[in-house]
């Protein structure tokens, strides 16, 4: 009987002191959660979509309809139906790059559209709806997208690596610190456009079309 009371009394002494502790803490995905709250929505203007879009320069838009949206580009360059254009931008002693590569469907009935298949920025402005872009560290980057290491099309720094996830239609150019340098934007699942050096080289003035 006696044995019986005291494990009755322990039972109770376990419940009390469970009453006195103090509530749980928040839980890590609530925690983060309430920290993304306080952080400003990305304005349209400088919103990165992948597949989509780099601010007002969307994939497979008509590549003649961007001056009047962006001003005439400082570097144009047109060859076999392929048109490359950059504008540039100076910014607290920086200059960031935006660069197009669009193409024609050659023999097509809408041969006359340059159609935009590739977009690339180096302004840190830029950011995805997860604040991704020039200045996210990879490590970061690489919780939010799948991405494959590669080396940059033309690129003569090999101290600068591509990595793509090509179903999400997004790259990050990444330095030797792991830093993001530049954000590339594709159509989702077009690999082809990848391997187009973006990097252009300003040793001629801009050509009018």
């Amino acid at each position: 009987m006696c044995r019986y009371i005291f494990i009755i009394a322990i039972t109770f002494s376990l419940f009390a002191c469970n009453q006195n502790q103090p509530a749980t803490t928040q839980s890590l995905a609530d925690s983060l959660h309430t920290a993304d709250t306080s952080l400003k929505a990305i304005s349209p203007v400088h919103l990165i979509i992948p597949g989509k879009k780099i601010g007002h320069v969307y994939i497979n838009a008509d590549a003649d309809s961007l001056a009047a949206k962006l001003g005439h580009p400082s570097f144009t360059d047109a060859a076999m139906g392929a048109l490359m254009m950059q504008w540039t931008a100076r910014a607290n002693g920086h200059v960031y790059e935006t660069t197009t590569y669009s193409h024609r469907n050659m023999g097509n009935a809408d041969n006359s559209v340059s159609y935009i298949k590739e977009i690339r920025t180096t302004h840190p402005k830029f950011k995805t709806a997860d604040y991704a872009g020039v200045g996210s560290e990879l490590k970061d980057v690489m919780k939010i997208y799948k991405l494959k290491k590669r080396d940059v099309p033309g690129g003569t720094d090999k101290k600068t690596a591509l990595y793509e996830d090509y179903r999400a239609g997004i790259g990050f150019e990444v330095d030797s610190g792991g830093k993001c340098t530049a954000v590339l934007v594709h159509a989702p699942g077009d690999s082809s456009v990848t391997y187009i050096n973006m990097h252009v080289q300003q040793k001629t003035p801009s050509r009018k079309r």
